[in-house]
């Protein structure tokens, strides 16, 4: 994933991992969204990798809007809405890497190794739910 946030952004240059766009596009099936992360700004550098391909920002533009809540993840995966998210990479505060959010994610969710998609792994950690 390059180094950075998992989207990519290093610095104000935008990097992003072909691997994990390929592996989320040939698995995301009938979901919603192909990836949750934490903010706007990780999902950004996505975005526009991937030609509008929509990625869900679980905590608004900075990562520290209560955008999201377990509750709500929850019921996005049981519904198929959601298949992946990434940890990682700017999640910070209690909503973030150690939030509820995380954590939830993490008990339920099943680590996916970088390389199982031809990654680096450096920006996050991507898990699949469901």
């Amino acid at each position: 994933m390059g180094t950075g946030t998992p989207g990519g952004v290093d610095g104000g240059r935008t990097t992003v991992d072909a691997g994990l766009v390929g592996y989320l596009r040939r698995n995301r099936g009938d979901a919603d969204w192909l990836v949750a992360v934490s903010s706007s700004r990780e999902a950004s550098p996505l975005i526009l990798a991937t030609g509008g391909e929509p990625v869900l920002a679980m905590g608004g533009f900075s990562g520290s809007d209560p955008a999201m809540t377990v509750a709500k993840l929850q019921r996005y995966v049981a519904a198929g809405r959601l298949k992946y998210v990434v940890l990682g990479g700017g999640m910070g505060g209690s909503r973030g890497q150690d939030g509820e959010l995380a954590t939830w994610v993490r008990s339920h969710g099943t680590e996916v190794p970088a390389s199982e998609y031809g990654g680096t792994g450096t920006g996050g950690t991507l898990y699949r739910l469901g």
